[in-house]
């Protein structure tokens, strides 16, 4: 190592090197991270791309007595039909969700579709002043007869980081979210392990359910914020190198001083007292 730059292996210097190194090794990874939520919002926009289009298929083809939330995975976004009866004294709402910009409910009802199983039914999003009347919802209650029910499969929704928590004893009537193993322990008949979100019914239901929309595919910032954290990463290492070399000429500018300090004023004062004296 050059002795310009043995200021390096002070133990100061080090804990920078190391501050610095890791710097840049979280930097790139959030970078990477990024590029690997990019590449899961590609997949989901793929498969909601191709899923959307395909022709619906009855949802009792696609599972069995005893599937697990698996299935869900398996299956979500499909597009299926169920035929069966409401039951409505089960129905539930989920609450806190928006659609065209105001607030409002989930109505989910279970629709008995054997003697020996239900699917929950997202029947639709009805506003606030609708849902705060309470289960069941009479102003957007299902027909009483046999039902086809046509939309798209979806699970149990992850629970937020902040969202509230249905894990409280006894019968939830309003759910923070959907949470179908919840829901199952609370419905008689054993409930499938996904969701049946509503597009369409026949006979229909009242006007003021509104269908929910499916799933937009959106790709996010996220090649953005990888670039970002690269560039980041980049100029901490680029910038590094130049800043000790900065340094170590800081060092040997002051070294040198110490070693050949300027003239003090007496002595240049001293020096032309005696000159004058010498020309007189």
């Amino acid at each position: 190592m050059p002795q310009r730059y043995r200021f390096t292996l002070r133990p100061w210097w080090i804990v920078t090197h190391v501050i610095l190194i890791t710097a840049v090794v979280v930097m790139v990874n959030l970078g990477f991270w990024q590029l690997d939520r990019l590449n899961d919002k590609r997949e989901l926009a793929d498969t909601l791309e191709a899923r959307a289009g395909e022709p619906a298929v009855p949802l009792d083809a696609l599972i069995d007595p005893g599937d697990t939330a698996e299935t869900a995975d398996r299956l979500m976004y499909r597009n299926v039909t169920a035929t069966g009866t409401y039951v409505v004294d089960e129905e539930v709402l989920v609450a806190n969700r928006t659609q065209d910009s105001l607030p409002g409910y989930w109505v989910v009802t279970p629709l008995k579709v054997s003697p020996n199983e239900a699917v929950a039914v997202v029947r639709g999003f009805v506003e606030l002043v609708i849902g705060d009347e309470g289960v069941p919802v009479a102003a957007v209650a299902p027909p009483s007869g046999t039902v086809t029910v046509s939309g798209w499969v979806e699970g149990t929704a992850e629970r937020g980081r902040f969202g509230g928590s249905d894990d409280r004893p006894g019968r939830i009537d309003r759910f923070n979210r959907l949470d179908l193993a919840r829901l199952a322990d609370q419905v008689e008949l054993p409930l499938a392990p996904v969701a049946l979100m509503a597009t369409d019914q026949q006979p229909p239901s009242s006007d003021q359910l509104r269908a929910v929309p499916r799933p937009e595919p959106d790709l996010g910032p996220h090649l953005g914020y990888a670039g970002q954290w690269f560039l980041f990463a980049l100029v901490f290492a680029l910038g590094y190198p130049f800043m000790l070399r900065r340094q170590a000429r800081t060092y040997e500018e002051r070294d040198r001083e110490r070693l050949d300090p300027p003239p003090s004023p007496t002595a240049t004062g001293a020096s032309g007292v005696a000159d004058s004296h010498q020309h007189v």
